[in-house]
């Protein structure tokens, strides 16, 4: 299965599939969100064509959308290139697959190719199921807790 699942970049040809993930994961989740396409469009579209974000998905053989992540590069205080890790999208195709963990060596990579001195990854989510799972993803690729992660529901 590994050697099937195609992890690349996204393009602009990929907007609709991004939106339709985006829909789909909002529709999943435990938040209290709702789902702009409009604002959703834009934020792709910016990502897609900042020089310093990057957009890497990975497919299943038929070409459906298992794995994503947004990053972006930027500098610190002290001058230092970092990595962050803006947002983690996994289709419930892509669960139990290796198509996660290909994305988010193929950030790192990207990552290192840049210059960035370290990265960063928020785990935001309202299950601890799911932030464990975040967490044992992003550990077994030598990422360590850097302390509890608070998120505020605004009302």
């Amino acid at each position: 299965m590994e050697s099937e699942i195609r992890v690349r970049s996204a393009t602009e040809d990929d907007l609709g599939m991004l939106l339709q993930a985006a829909e789909e994961f909002v529709a999943r989740s435990t938040w209290p969100w709702t789902f702009d396409r409009d604002a959703a469009n834009r934020c792709f579209w910016e990502h897609l064509n900042n020089p310093d974000s990057r957009i890497i998905i990975a497919q299943a053989p038929d070409g459906r959308y298992l794995s994503g992540v947004i990053l972006l590069v930027g500098r610190d205080f002290s001058r230092e290139l970092q990595g962050y890790v803006v947002k983690l999208c996994v289709a419930p195709a892509g669960r139990r697959t290796p198509a996660t963990r290909l994305v988010v060596a193929a950030a790192l990579d990207w990552f290192r190719e840049r210059g960035c001195q370290a990265v960063f990854a928020n785990c935001i989510v309202r299950d601890r199921k799911t932030a464990k799972t975040f967490r044992n993803l992003f550990g077994r690729h030598g990422f360590s807790d850097a302390g509890p992660l608070l998120a505020l529901e605004m009302s």
